[in-house]
């Protein structure tokens, strides 16, 4: 086969499974979603394996694989017109369709930087490495271009989570109203802590109280009123500490949940102002959820993306050596 031929279709490969990457992308909608509200093990299971992203995982090794493969028979700019012939008007056409912003924008920088770094460290690896080359080549390969991408994802991820905190919180909230006053097993932790964040408040006011330098004067009083006061905050100390006294608080929080009565309404904001965490959380949940899309690219990257990319660059590489279109390294 002509060797100008023979680029061209692996450059028409690399188009279309770039492509089709970007596609399955959007679908999975893996940049925009917010990981706070998957709280049990069914729906991380679900987003883990739903069907746009197994197959993106499935699909987008297959151009990194094929960049890296050419490596090992093809010039340094051979392959690079290969990669960055087929990525630029794949990335072109994916944001003509998927409409331009800047977050799609830095995806698309930071992708063609990667698939760069993909076949400099390939070409580098490839005569390091002396065992199982072409695999260990482009699966090394494949998670060095994915760290640069995985940069593009935490800005463009962070920046559209950021814009939509407000949006996020409202649903983290609802989430927490729901698991806080949720009388199933296994949904009352938040109520328990909750309760425990308004008995330490109470617990640092009383102690406060009693290691002042007044109380302990007063514990030196023989006057029966003032004695009759210390055995009180004494009490009061050793009832806030009893489990019955957290079971009744729990309680009465949810008895005043259902009925919405109470001099103070427990909403999210309450919940926000009386639990430490739970305020932290919610004021940085942008960042929150940026870092968890980050460490899912980076788990499916490193578990799934980069071995794939490693097999079949060993399997590519046997077609092009079966076929007799490359000469083989030395």
């Amino acid at each position: 086969m002509d060797e100008k031929a023979e680029l061209g279709i692996y450059t028409v490969i690399v188009f279309f499974t770039l492509l089709a990457s970007a596609f399955l992308l959007k679908a999975s909608g893996i940049i925009t979603i917010n990981l706070i509200t998957f709280s049990d093990l069914d729906s991380w299971l679900a987003l883990l394996f739903s069907t746009n992203l197994v197959l993106l995982a499935l699909v987008f090794p297959i151009p990194l694989a094929i960049i890296s493969a050419l490596t090992h028979f093809k010039e340094k700019m051979e392959v690079f017109a290969v990669a960055l012939i087929g990525a630029i008007p794949a990335a072109t056409i994916s944001l003509a369709v998927f409409g331009i912003s800047f977050e799609k924008i830095l995806l698309a920088i930071f992708f063609l930087a990667g698939l760069v770094v993909l076949i400099e460290v390939s070409f580098m690896k490839k005569k390091e490495l002396k065992t199982l080359v072409t695999f260990r080549t482009a699966a090394h390969s494949a998670k060095s271009a994915g760290i640069i991408m995985a940069i593009g994802l935490l800005f463009a991820a962070g920046s559209i989570a950021y814009a939509n905190n407000d949006a996020n919180v409202k649903i983290f909230g609802e989430k927490v109203m729901e698991l806080t006053f949720n009388q199933k097993q296994g949904t009352q932790d938040l109520t328990g802590a909750l309760a425990d964040s308004l008995i330490a408040n109470q617990k640092q006011t009383v102690g406060a109280i009693m290691q002042s330098d007044q109380f302990t004067r007063l514990t030196e009083k023989t006057d029966p009123d003032v004695q009759a006061f210390v055995l009180s905050m004494n009490g009061l100390r050793d009832q806030i500490n009893s489990p019955q006294t957290r079971q009744k608080v729990i309680d009465e929080m949810r008895k005043q949940q259902a009925s919405g009565s109470g001099s103070q309404p427990i909403t999210f904001e309450f919940l926000r102002r009386q639990s430490p965490m739970i305020g932290l959380m919610a004021d940085y949940l942008w960042l929150i959820n940026t870092f968890g899309i980050l460490s899912l690219a980076m788990f499916v990257l490193n578990l799934f993306i980069s071995n794939l990319a490693g097999a079949y660059a060993a399997l590519i590489r046997r077609a092009i050596e079966a076929t007799g279109s490359g000469e083989k390294d030395e």
